[in-house]
């Protein structure tokens, strides 16, 4: 379901956000030298054009000898106006991030500590989980938060890394380990998810008209464009995307129904809380078994994130072991 990708969106973004959103203009910030300053007497950003000059293009060179960045009507900002309000705004932070990840590449190599690519490659795949594909994960990525799939990776490493660093001093038992599993047996059990279209009508009428027009060869998109009343999805088709066989979010005799679908099956129709619908099963996918080393190895990490410090109080430490130091 489309409120499944968002629900993982926002659990990568608390994760990452920190790290990536002012990471994002590393490359756009340079120090201000003092040059060309702005006119104090002009908008932060805007200068006044003599009117009877070409604005400059393409790496040509505006008024004072200053690159362009914008024009707007006879006004120009320039790069050293651009660079100079970016300096301001997002110094700090930018500093911050570079500051912490250098200390926790020195921190790893005292440590001796690495991510390796079947790491990035398990997490990756336990952070898309609930999406249609990877393509999907990452389009939303670029979308949401504007990162290549090279940057995806690079943060993920980065994030594994400083875990690592986090708890590679706390011991956790095996007799923990598995008693954490056993009680908790449910969250390691396969899942099934569900990929559904629907078409949700006011009656049962309505719902029998719908399913003759699709036998009679509409499409279910088209149909669910013509009769569905579900404000989210009737644009789309019907699509709910993929959700949990189990999601409380869906009506119950909806997902019931499903399961007992063959990919590509149509049903209905079928009485819900919200009306009356008709539903195709477009997928369905269900989640392997972790090997018992990869089960062991990931209670264990759960357990001792537990009790390790949160982490950004660990790259402050860490900042504060290697002496980080901030220049005015």
């Amino acid at each position: 379901m489309n409120r499944n990708k968002l629900l993982k969106g926002l659990i990568y973004l608390q994760a990452i956000c920190m790290i990536i959103l002012t990471g994002v203009v590393v490359v756009k910030v340079i120090p201000f030298d003092g040059a060309n300053k702005p006119d104090p007497g002009m908008p932060m950003g805007i200068e006044n054009g003599d009117g009877g000059s070409e604005p400059a293009k393409g790496g040509k060179q505006g008024l004072n000898s200053t690159l362009l960045a914008a024009t707007v009507g006879s006004s120009q900002i320039t790069e050293q106006q651009l660079q100079t309000k970016l300096n301001g705004q997002y110094r700090d932070q930018v500093l911050h991030v570079l500051m912490t990840r250098l200390a926790v590449e020195l921190e790893a190599t005292a440590q001796h500590l690495s991510i390796s690519p079947e790491e990035i490659e398990d997490e990756l795949l336990r952070v898309m989980e609930g999406y249609e594909d990877s393509s999907a994960y990452y389009r939303a990525m670029r979308e949401q938060l504007g990162l290549s799939e090279a940057e995806v990776r690079a943060d993920t490493e980065y994030r594994l890394l400083l875990e690592k660093i986090a708890i590679w001093n706390i011991a956790v038992t095996e007799d923990e380990i598995q008693g954490y599993i056993d009680s908790h047996s449910e969250q390691f059990e396969p899942r099934t998810q569900l990929r559904l279209s629907w078409i949700l009508t006011e009656s049962w009428e309505l719902a029998n008209r719908a399913l003759s027009e699709l036998s009679d060869g509409r499409s279910f998109y088209d149909t669910a464009v013509k009769y569905s009343i579900d404000d989210f999805t009737a644009e789309s088709g019907g699509d709910l995307g993929l959700i949990e066989a189990d999601d409380p979010f869906v009506d119950a005799e909806v997902l019931d129904k499903a399961e007992e679908l063959t990919v590509g099956d149509i049903f209905g129709p079928l009485r819900t809380e919200s009306g009356y619908a008709v539903i195709q099963l477009n997928e369905r996918r269900v989640s392997s078994h972790l090997s018992q080393a990869k089960l062991h190895e990931r209670v264990r990490k759960h357990l001792a994130l537990s009790s390790a410090k949160p982490l950004y109080e660990v790259e402050q430490d860490l900042l504060n072991k290697y002496n980080a130091t901030i220049y005015p």
